[in-house]
């Protein structure tokens, strides 16, 4: 415990039981160094007049100025420091308050439900950082759409591949391709500087034809080198739009030797319905062919159940807002079970974004989740270094 008697700490409560009661419970882990104050505003003063604290423990529900509030003078202010977050309120509100805490760029390393234990601080402060702060997220640069246009005639929009392995061996069944525009002079370009141009354009039809035919030619080299696993496709609700899109995907594959059977369609949910005669015309005629339909994101959506009720899905894949950390997230938990049990009774494949660690891992696995997908198995990989993952996973199979 000796690892936290240097940390500097502020308790913000108005009841001064509570703050005793934390005080106490913060010696038996260690921390002396510990400032007490018993409204908001004192808290807040404090702190902006030059005083810095490595962990600010804040209660949520105080008269005056309450948690929320804090946190946002805190957020205006810069701060660097640590937050924690407490109350005895409802675990959700304490889960949205982490999150508010998160959108404000603070440093918030969890929250504590009362009355809190010498085990829940314990756990809380195992995941501080000194002076950490989480990067802001700038908004993205959004691309020119000429330069868009040439990016994609010369072939610039790449495949990478991320590994959807089984629960039970950590063996590869299917990889998901993530467009990625390799650009001569800026490097890598995410996917969210020029998707959203290439639908508001119509230029998404060419890229994602151009990113299947590349895909295909590299799934075909490495199921001629011995590999046994499918491939997940994005396929934006735009290109829904065109009724010819099953004949177009089947003759891309079948010209590099693929059967529909190998592919899944990964579709994200949100906006699946927008048009659903043209969407149910089109996705019936891609399940007829042959083609895997995967719902991506589950969750995040506002017509989840119509869509499984109306859609012939084969895959459900739990987005990762509800999988990273759901083991310590009551909410996300429940969430991540209900979800389970819903493809489970559909009969549907059920992969887990988002698994970033062991206790993802065993969350999911626990819970029957077919497979999983995150970078607790690896990050997306160019070509060249999906084909190295493969070889050093040994998930190459025998062939005569």
């Amino acid at each position: 415990m000796s690892e936290f008697q240097s940390l500097n700490v502020l308790v913000v409560d108005d009841d001064d039981l509570m703050l005793h009661q934390i005080q106490l419970t913060l010696n038996k882990v260690g921390i002396n160094d510990i400032s007490l104050l018993n409204n908001g505003t004192s808290a807040l003063e404090t702190i902006t007049s030059g005083n810095w604290f490595d962990i600010i423990f804040l209660d949520l529900n105080m008269p005056q100025m309450d948690g929320i509030e804090v946190m946002r003078n805190l957020a205006v202010f810069n701060y660097t420091g640590a937050v924690a977050l407490f109350s005895g309120e409802d675990f959700r509100i304490l889960k949205t308050a982490e999150s508010l805490a998160s959108a404000h760029n603070l440093n918030v390393i969890g929250t504590l439900s009362k009355p809190v234990t010498v085990d829940s601080i314990q756990a809380l402060l195992e995941k501080y950082k000194p002076h950490q702060q989480k990067a802001k997220h700038l908004p993205v640069e959004r691309v020119d759409t000429k330069a868009l246009l040439q990016a994609i005639l010369d072939n610039q929009i790449q495949p990478f591949f991320q590994p959807k392995v089984n629960t039970s061996e950590l063996k590869i069944v299917s990889a998901e391709v993530l467009a990625r525009w390799i650009h001569p002079e800026k490097g890598i370009i995410p996917p969210i500087a020029f998707i959203p141009v290439a639908e508001e354009t119509g230029l998404i039809d060419r890229l994602t034809l151009v990113l299947f035919e590349s895909s295909m030619r590299i799934f075909s080299k490495l199921l001629n080198l011995g590999y046994q696993f499918s491939l997940g496709i994005n396929i934006s609700a735009d290109n829904l739009e065109r009724v010819d899109l099953p004949e177009r995907l089947f003759k891309l594959a079948s010209a590099h030797g693929i059967e529909p059977q190998q592919i899944e369609l990964e579709i994200t949910e949100s906006r699946l319905m927008e048009n659903i005669t043209t969407c149910l015309d089109v996705l019936t005629r891609l399940r007829l062919k042959g083609f895997g339909l995967s719902i991506d994101d589950f969750g995040t959506g506002y017509s989840s159940m119509a869509q499984l009720n109306q859609v012939p899905f084969t895959e459900l894949k739990i987005d990762q807002a509800f999988v990273h950390g759901a083991s310590d997230d009551p909410a996300a938990s429940a969430i991540l079970e209900a979800s389970v049990e819903l493809a489970k009774k559909l009969k549907m494949t059920i992969v887990a974004e988002g698994v970033e660690d062991q206790a993802d891992c065993d969350k999911v696995t626990q819970l029957g989740c077919d497979l999983i997908q995150g970078y607790y198995i690896s990050k997306p990989l160019s070509a060249e270094d999906f084909e190295l993952w493969l070889e050093n996973s040994k998930q190459r199979v025998n062939i005569e």
